[in-house]
């Protein structure tokens, strides 16, 4: 189920959550590797990423010169989190 724009599903509140704790900008890699003991799965994290990157929650900073990867930062601080739908 889709949740109305502007507003976060659980899964999308729990990756803010843990790039609020992290604080810094991260690959989706790196949060694959951070997240994996959560039982979160590559597909997934990527599909959420890029929900939360479509609906303006995060941003694409720069590419890692190495491998080409995308690098996100958080968008909207954790005191302005909407609630999961």
């Amino acid at each position: 189920m889709k949740a109305k724009r502007g507003t976060l599903t659980p899964r999308q509140t729990e990756l803010m959550e843990f790039l609020w704790s992290e604080n810094k900008p991260m690959t989706s890699n790196t949060m694959a590797e951070k997240l994996a003991p959560a039982g979160w799965n590559s597909v997934t994290l990527f599909k959420t990423v890029q929900a939360l990157t479509t609906d303006g929650f995060l941003e694409v900073t720069g590419l890692e010169k190495t491998v080409k990867t995308w690098l996100f930062i958080r968008m909207c601080g954790i005191e302005n989190r909407l609630k999961a739908a």
